[in-house]
């Protein structure tokens, strides 16, 4: 098999993202986090009528309740009511996305907690968490509104569980929370629910959220690092721009992507998957400042991003990015790594 190569590659301008009902990003975490718990995460798409492949893309539309089907056939395979729980408690302790980055390299805890707020959108397509006062402390308030967080009890504790994750790991396993509220009942498994959160947790609540003393709140990270911060602020709020209005060229790479693992993928081919003349899509490129294999590169590039990200093989990668052979592949990832290293000595991103 051969190997794929998980150095940085560079950022393109063209890795536009499609308008989803749930944040592809988001959903792809939570078919890896299946997977790392050793589920088949294939054949519990199958059985909740959902799309494996396409959930596997981080532009993939999905609706809310099709991410309950998907969790209510994962607990039906499992066996575990609390899989949503166990599962986010095992989300990889690695910070994979700009929300993730962007929070450890806050000044304190509470800082980082707030700009993972302010930027949610980019995983959740909506406002799922807020901060609230509970008198002296501060509580991160998880909502179950019908555009923002499912009323899935999985799903809601997979959430919890997840943003509990990430704030041990900024804190390098120091967070301690207060304490846990839920506002679904109380479902048994008293003592996993706090091995897990290290803290009281209480259920039948008015709200759902971690309650985070004054203390931790103020407490500062080691990760604090003011310039690469505003960097990163910079970028969330483009990538948010981005999933707001991927605009043509978000509608051109999707209709690569659906032509990538087939024999052909040209212009006459995306103007036909796009229902427009070719003469026509050239020009609305022309119009963009793109040509046609800019943006089948950015499309490879991020498809192929995806999949070392996914942990697939490499001769899966190849067949969804339309590479013939292993070595146009590898040619490839050197190309985009080697302008990733470049941009870097060029302070661009």
């Amino acid at each position: 098999m051969t190997k794929v190569s998980r150095e940085p590659f560079a950022k393109s301008e063209m890795d536009l993202r499609a308008p989803r009902h749930m944040s592809g990003l988001w959903t792809r975490t939570v078919i890896a986090v299946l997977e790392h718990v050793g589920m088949d995460a294939e054949a519990i798409c199958e059985r909740a009528n959902l799309d494996y492949e396409l959930l596997s893309y981080s532009d993939a539309q999905i609706q809310w309740d099709d991410a309950v089907r998907l969790w209510e056939a994962a607990i039906e395979m499992s066996g575990d009511i609390t899989l949503g729980l166990h599962a986010g408690d095992q989300l990889p302790a690695r910070a994979n996305n700009v929300l993730a980055i962007l929070a450890i390299r806050g000044h304190t805890v509470g800082d980082g907690i707030v700009a993972g707020v302010r930027h949610q959108a980019i995983l959740t397509n909506g406002e799922v968490a807020t901060i609230e006062e509970d008198g002296s402390d501060r509580m991160i308030r998880f909502h179950r509104l019908e555009d923002a967080l499912p009323t899935s009890p999985q799903q809601v504790e997979f959430t919890v569980a997840a943003v509990h994750r990430l704030l041990s790991t900024m804190t390098l396993n120091a967070f301690r929370a207060k304490e846990v509220r839920f506002e679904h009942c109380h479902r048994g498994f008293e003592e996993e629910y706090e091995r897990i959160f290290e803290c009281p947790v209480l259920f039948d609540q008015p709200r759902t959220g971690i309650v985070v003393s004054s203390d931790v709140w103020n407490m500062e990270l080691e990760g604090w690092d003011p310039v690469l911060r505003n960097r990163l602020e910079a970028i969330a709020a483009e990538l948010y721009e981005r999933i707001q209005s991927p605009g043509f060229l978000g509608s051109v790479s999707r209709a690569i992507r659906s032509l990538l693992p087939q024999t052909k993928c040209d212009v006459a081919a995306a103007a036909h998957e796009l229902n427009i003349p070719a003469r026509a899509l050239q020009q609305r490129l022309q119009e963009e400042g793109a040509q046609f294999r800019d943006v089948v590169d950015a499309t490879r590039l991020a498809i192929v991003t995806e999949g070392i990200d996914g942990a697939l093989s490499s001769e899966e990668i190849e067949r969804r990015a339309g590479f013939s052979t292993s070595r146009a592949l590898q040619r490839s990832i050197r190309r985009w790594t080697a302008e990733g290293r470049e941009g870097a000595r060029d302070q661009r991103w």
